[in-house]
């Protein structure tokens, strides 16, 4: 049971980077779902599709929502530059998060 759960995992991962490079969601469907009866395909293949329409739809209003300014820490660790005074000292802005996870890299 572990093996299904581990090999399932590595398929999701795959797909998404496949996906990531350009590939087509109907053509990583069909090879994710090789060998199962037409109406599990479907049901994958739908429930996939409308994942990756929600993720593109929050990649989108995640990427209108963030902005290339760097950080402003002041004396208690807040940041002013985009005024986020939930932090505590250490801890990354709420912008900051949104850049990692667009994958823009670190601004401090």
């Amino acid at each position: 049971m572990s093996d299904l759960g581990t090999n399932h995992d590595r398929a999701i991962l795959a797909a998404m980077q496949r996906r990531r490079a350009g590939e087509s969601v109907i053509d990583l469907a069909d090879d994710y779902t090789d060998g199962y009866p037409t109406r599990l395909v479907d049901q994958f293949a739908d429930l996939g599709l409308r994942a990756f329409a929600e993720v593109e739809r929050l990649r989108e209003l995640l990427e209108w929502h963030t902005d290339d300014d760097p950080c402003r820490f002041d004396h208690n660790g807040h940041c002013q530059a985009h005024c986020d005074f939930s932090i505590e000292p250490g801890q990354l802005c709420h912008v900051e998060q949104s850049r990692r996870a667009l994958g823009r890299g670190v601004r401090r």
